[in-house]
Order: C-alpha cells, then sequence, then structure tokens
C-alpha cells in the first residue's frame, strides 16, 4: 500500500471520476486506474464499481475510505512533526523544476537563490521549457513541480 493508492482514492470519492483525480493530481488516468487495481489487488476485495458514466465506491471501498483518510491524516501529523523539528541543513537530495519563459526573469533568481540558503544540501536543477512541456514532465514525474507565470507585486 502506497500513500498515492490513498490519495487517489480520497480524491476518487469526492469527484466520482479517475479522469477527473488524474487531472487534480497532475497524473493520468491510466496511472489513477491501476493504482487502484493494485490496491484492490492487494486488499482482495472491489473498491470501485466502473461505469461509463463514472465510478462509485462500494462498501468495501467505503470501509477502505474511512481507514484510508484516517491514515493520510497520520501520515500528515507526522510529516508536519518532523518538518517543524528538522534541521534544514540537513535536509539532502535533489529538486527538478520546470520553468516557463516569462517564469524564468521573474521567479528563478529568488527562487534558486533562497532555496540554496535554506537548502544548502539539495542539489537544484532548473529548465526552461513551454508551459504545455511543463505540464507533461510534471504528469510523468520527470520533474518535481513547475512555475508557469509570473507574480505581480
Amino acid at each position: 500500500m502506497h500513500s498515492d493508492q490513498l490519495l487517489y482514492l480520497i480524491d476518487i470519492s469526492k469527484t466520482n471520476s479517475i479522469n477527473a483525480t488524474a487531472k487534480r493530481m497532475f497524473s493520468s488516468q491510466q496511472a489513477v486506474s491501476e493504482s487502484i487495481k493494485h490496491l484492490e489487488a492487494e486488499l482482495n476485495c472491489t473498491i470501485l464499481n466502473r461505469s461509463k458514466t463514472g465510478v462509485e465506491l462500494t462498501d468495501d471501498g467505503k470501509y477502505v475510505l474511512s481507514y484510508a483518510t484516517t491514515m493520510i491524516e497520520q501520515y500528515n501529523f507526522l510529516r508536519h512533526h518532523f518538518q517543524n523539528n528538522t534541521d534544514k541543513s540537513s535536509i539532502q537530495g535533489q529538486l527538478t523544476i520546470g520553468i516557463a519563459p516569462l517564469a524564468t526573469s521573474t521567479l528563478l533568481t529568488n527562487l534558486l537563490l533562497k532555496m540554496h540558503t535554506d537548502y544548502p544540501n539539495v542539489l537544484l536543477y532548473a529548465q526552461e521549457n513551454p508551459i504545455e512541456i511543463i505540464l507533461e514532465l510534471v504528469e510523468q514525474k520527470k520533474i518535481d513541480f513547475g512555475l508557469l507565470g509570473s507574480i505581480n507585486d
């Protein structure tokens, strides 16, 4: 069981649509659908009734949803605890950012400077692409996030 599966399930319960959940969570419809199918196989139950008009939680799905919601809440409490009690200089890793051309001049310099100051052990990679390409790269999880526009003061 993965947190993504639980987050998908929680969102599907709100939208009654795998496609809408995929769009809202920057994933593909196929990835969300496969994720839920894997969860169903792992738990040996049917979570969703699928039809041409959308999806609906089964009774088992509602039962799983009640635990999924609690598990994600507990995970968020745990994550919040350690994020607030962590020395930022000890955080390590890599962050890849896609940046639209208009955002480059207005946001990139300040963002990279702030990130480097706050997280000196995180390697930052930035690449400039058109908005459509950035959205595809985020959806494919090839970049961590994208900056698509500028902020006006």
